[in-house]
C-alpha cells in the first residue's frame, strides 16, 4: 500500500511538470510571480499537446500525400486575333482491321498523308510527316498499341494557328486517307469487313498529379471506295494556370487541346475528284480529317493549399483545445484555493493546538494543586480526628485515678476544650460536598459516554471537520496580550475583590486609549461596565451614609450647646 500511494505521488508530481495553465500562487518584487502547478493541469496540457500534435502530424501528412483538394475556377472566354497552339504529340493514330485482326499490309492498298497546310488548299507530298508506330513514338501510352502515329522524332512540335480576322493565315493539320491505283475489283478494299479505326488525341490537366494526360477518342471507319467524306475537327484550346507554391505562390501555365467539336461531310467520288483535284493528281481520296482551333479559349485557375493554410487550420484546433483548457483551469484555480485554505487551516490548527494544550496544562496544574490540597485537607483532618479519640480516652482513663472534684473538673474542662476544637464548619462542608460529588459520579460510566458521543461525532464529519471543531472560535494569531487575558481572568475567578480590583484598574487604563485596538480589549470594557457602575453605586451608598452621620452628629453637639 505505501509503495503504491508513493507511486501514485510520483506521477502526481510527474504530471504537475505540464501544466501550461498554472495560475499565479504569490508575487515577490517587480511584479515577478511564481505558478502553482497541479496534476489537473499537467494532465489537461499533455492531453491538449497530444492531440494538437497528432492532428497535426495527420494534416501535414494529407499535405505532403496530395490528398488537399484544390480550389478550382473556371471561365470561358472569346478568342480574337491570332492564335497559336503547339503539339507535341501526333493528333491523329490510326490502323486497319478486317474481322478484329490487325492488318499490317495495308501498305500494298492505301496512302496515308498526316501534314499541315494553308485552310487545306495545298499539298506537297514532299511536306508531309513520316509515320511511325505509335508504340515506338508514345512508350507510354498502352492504348495505341498497333496504331500508327506522326514520328515526333523527326518534328518534335506541330504549331496550328487561327486568325479570325485573317483566315488565310490558318494553319491546319490534315490527315489523307488514298486507294492506290490499280485496285481489282476483288482487292481488300472491297471488302465489307475491312475497316480502319482512327483516333483523335487531345490533352487534359489532371489536379491529383498537377501534369497533362493524353486522352483520345476512337471511332470506327467503314472503307467505301466509292464515298469521300471529309472530317472538321474545331479543337477548343484550354489554359490552366496552376499555383502550387509551398509557402509562397508559384503559377505555372499550361496551355493546351481539351475538347474538338466535330463536323462531316460527305461527296461522291466525281465530285471529290473535282474539288481536290488540283492536287490530288486524280487518285482517288476516300477520307480527310482536318484539325482548326476555335475562337473559344477555356480557362482554368487551379490553387493548391500553402503550407500556411494547413497551420491556420491546425491553429484554429489547438485554440478551440486552449479555450477548452482555459476554461477547464477553473478546477485548478479552485484546487489552488483548496491547496492555499488547507495550508492556512494547517498552520491555524497548529497554532490553536499549541494555545488549547499550554491552557490544557495550566488547568491540570490548577486542578492538582487543589487535589493535592483537598487530599492533604482530608488527612489532616483524619488526623485530628484520631488526636481527639486518644485524647478522649486519655481523659477517661484519667478519671479512674483521681478523686471526684479532681475528676469532675478533668472531665468538664477537657470535654470543653475538646469540643472546642472540632473542625471548621467549612471543612466539614466541603468535605460532605466533596463525598457526595464522589458518591454520585461514576467516572467509567462517564468515560463510556464521552467515547460513544465522539464515535458518533467522527462518523458523522471527516477527518478535517472533526479536527476542526476543537479550533472553532480560536484566534489565529494570537497574541502575547491575548494570554495575559487568559491569566488574568483566572485569577479574577478565584478571588472576587481582586476580581473588583483588577477590573477597575484595567477599566481605567481602557479608559486612557480613545479607540481600543484590540476587538478583545472592547467586549472586556464593555463587560466590566455592570460591576464598575454597581462599584460607583456601593461607593455613592457609603459616602451619603457617612455625610448623614455627620450630619447628624453637628446636629446633635449644636442642641446640647443651646441647652
Amino acid at each position: 500500500m505505501i509503495e503504491q500511494y508513493l507511486q501514485s505521488i510520483q506521477g502526481m508530481l510527474f504530471l504537475r511538470k505540464f501544466d501550461m495553465f498554472s495560475q499565479p500562487y504569490y508575487h515577490r518584487v517587480d511584479y515577478n510571480q511564481k505558478t502553482k502547478k497541479t496534476s489537473i493541469g499537467g494532465l489537461l496540457s499533455i492531453c491538449i499537446v497530444g492531440l494538437s500534435l497528432a492532428y497535426l502530424i495527420y494534416i501535414l501528412y494529407l499535405f505532403f500525400s496530395g490528398s488537399y483538394t484544390p480550389s478550382i475556377t473556371t471561365l470561358q472566354e472569346n478568342q480574337s486575333g491570332l492564335t497559336t497552339q503547339t503539339l507535341n504529340y501526333s493528333p491523329f493514330a490510326f490502323c486497319f482491321r478486317s474481322g478484329g485482326t490487325i492488318i499490317t499490309t495495308w501498305k500494298e492498298y492505301f496512302e496515308v498523308y498526316m501534314y499541315l497546310d494553308n485552310n487545306g488548299d495545298t499539298f506537297n507530298t514532299a511536306s508531309y510527316f513520316s509515320i511511325k508506330k505509335c508504340e515506338d513514338v508514345l512508350p507510354g501510352f498502352q492504348n495505341l498499341a498497333s496504331y500508327y502515329c506522326i514520328d515526333t522524332s523527326e518534328v518534335p512540335t506541330i504549331e496550328l494557328k487561327t486568325n479570325q480576322g485573317d483566315p488565310s493565315a490558318n494553319i491546319v493539320f490534315n490527315f489523307a486517307l488514298f486507294i492506290k491505283n490499280g485496285q481489282s475489283p476483288g482487292s481488300i478494299v472491297n471488302d465489307p469487313n475491312y475497316y480502319m479505326e482512327f483516333a483523335f488525341i487531345y490533352q487534359r490537366f489532371f489536379t491529383d498529379d498537377q501534369k497533362l494526360e493524353l486522352v483520345l477518342t476512337r471511332e470506327t471507319i467503314v472503307i467505301d471506295p466509292a464515298l469521300f467524306v471529309q472530317d472538321q475537327y474545331d479543337a477548343t484550346q484550354s489554359q490552366s494556370k496552376v499555383d502550387d507554391g509551398f509557402l509562397l505562390s508559384s503559377w505555372k501555365t499550361y496551355t493546351y487541346i481539351s475538347d474538338f467539336r466535330k463536323t462531316q461531310s460527305y461527296l461522291t467520288q466525281a465530285s471529290s475528284k473535282v474539288r481536290f483535284q488540283k492536287w490530288t493528281n486524280g487518285a482517288n481520296l476516300i477520307r480527310l480529317s482536318q484539325i482548326s482551333l476555335n475562337d473559344q479559349l477555356f480557362k482554368q485557375i487551379v490553387s493548391y493549399p500553402k503550407i500556411s493554410i494547413v497551420l491556420a487550420q491546425f491553429q484554429s484546433i489547438f485554440s478551440t483545445l486552449l479555450i477548452a483548457g482555459i476554461i477547464a483551469k477553473m478546477g485548478s484555480e479552485n484546487k489552488n484555493v483548496e491547496e492555499s485554505i488547507e495550508v492556512i487551516m494547517n498552520n491555524y490548527y497548529k497554532k490553536s493546538a499549541l494555545e488549547i494544550d499550554q491552557f490544557i496544562e495550566q488547568k491540570k496544574k490548577k486542578k492538582n494543586n487543589k487535589t493535592l490540597f483537598a487530599n492533604n485537607q482530608v488527612q489532616a483532618d483524619q488526623t485530628s480526628t484520631e488526636e481527639q479519640i486518644k485524647q478522649r480516652l486519655k481523659v477517661k482513663n484519667r478519671l479512674f485515678d483521681l478523686y471526684d472534684f479532681k475528676i469532675m473538673k478533668h472531665y468538664y474542662t477537657d470535654c470543653k476544650r475538646i469540643k472546642d476544637d472540632e473542625p471548621d464548619p467549612q471543612v466539614k462542608g466541603f468535605k460532605k460536598a466533596l463525598e457526595k460529588s464522589w458518591s454520585m459520579m461514576n467516572a467509567h460510566q462517564v468515560h463510556l459516554e464521552i467515547l460513544k458521543l465522539k464515535t458518533a461525532i467522527q462518523m458523522l464529519l471527516t477527518d478535517k471537520q472533526y479536527a476542526s471543531l476543537d479550533f472553532i472560535g480560536r484566534r489565529l494569531f494570537p497574541s502575547e496580550q491575548d494570554i495575559n487575558h487568559l491569566e488574568i481572568l483566572d485569577k479574577l475567578d478565584e478571588n472576587e475583590n481582586l476580581r473588583i480590583q483588577k477590573a477597575l484598574e484595567y477599566y481605567e487604563e481602557l479608559n486612557k486609549i480613545d479607540q481600543p485596538q484590540n476587538p478583545l480589549d472592547q467586549k472586556f470594557k464593555n463587560s466590566l461596565l455592570r460591576q464598575v457602575f454597581e462599584v460607583e453605586r456601593k461607593n455613592d451608598e457609603e459616602d451619603a451614609l457617612i455625610d448623614s452621620k455627620r450630619l447628624q452628629a453637628m446636629m446633635e453637639s449644636g442642641l446640647a450647646k443651646q441647652q
